[in-house]
């Protein structure tokens, strides 16, 4: 019963099966993160489109750095590029108001 749980979440059970998927998750993460900052660049603001997928993304970085809801925690290094491009962490608008 436990190995069948476990495997529903997709369980690393080798190393190099772990590693994979934390290389894939990080790969997703970095492309999300410069779609973001292309956005910073592009327009001077991080006021993405209530409810597109960008925003969606950006609430769950905010969810992760509160350590919410099970997620993995973003690390040191990824606060600080989100840092770098201004992030807010606490949004105060509509473009950037979580529901």
């Amino acid at each position: 019963e436990q190995i069948r749980l476990l495997d529903e979440i997709d369980f690393p059970w080798t190393p190099t099966e772990g590693r994979r998927q934390r290389e894939s998750f990080e790969r997703k993460w970095q492309s999300r993160y410069q779609e973001l900052a292309d956005f910073y660049k592009e327009h001077g603001h991080l006021k993405v489109k209530y409810q597109s997928s960008l925003y969606y993304w950006t609430v769950t970085q905010r969810r992760r750095r509160r350590g919410e809801g099970g997620r993995t925690p973003l690390t040191d290094e990824q606060i600080q590029l989100m840092d770098e491009i201004h992030f807010s962490w606490t949004p105060q608008n509509k473009g950037q108001r979580e529901e």
